[in-house]
């Protein structure tokens, strides 16, 4: 499958770190890395699924507009990734007489970006599949004599 950002990507977006995940970056070096290769796998499979319509392999080498479309949404779904996995590691904090408790936004993939990748989604349609036609019909042999019994 072909990712459509890469790790510095993401680094450079997010500002992402070793500390800001909670990992230590003596003994967990390449962990980051791991991570965030992981989370490009996934948002570049979430616009494929989304869109329908993946990038080629000469739509990469062409660098054209569809495929710094896909690189940005794709490094912004996994930044988006990072600052929930950086919430959800953090914990909130209550100040005094303030009880407002405010969170990171969970869709990773909101409707902006959907609508950012808009022109690229293909769309599968049924006309060609044809259609079915369903009847319903009352039971055979239904007198009124039948019917007095029913209902």
């Amino acid at each position: 499958m072909i990712t459509y950002c890469t790790i510095e990507d993401v680094k450079d977006i997010s500002r992402v770190t070793h500390k800001k995940l909670g990992l230590d970056k003596t003994t967990e070096a390449d962990k980051l890395d791991e991570i965030l290769t992981k989370w490009i796998y996934e948002a570049s499979a979430l616009i494929n699924d989304y869109t329908n319509n993946p990038l080629t392999e000469s739509e990469l080498e062409a660098e054209g507009t569809k495929y710094y479309v896909y690189k940005n949404v794709s490094s912004r779904i996994v930044a988006n990734m990072c600052a929930l996995a950086s919430a959800y590691k953090s914990h909130s904090v209550v100040k005094v007489n303030d009880w407002t408790i405010k969170t990171v936004p969970s869709e990773i993939f909101p409707v902006t970006m959907k609508q950012e990748l808009g022109n690229y989604k293909s769309e599968i349609t049924e006309s060609s599949l044809g259609f079915g036609v369903l009847a319903v019909t009352g039971r055979r042999g239904i007198t009124d004599e039948d019917r007095n019994t029913i209902g």
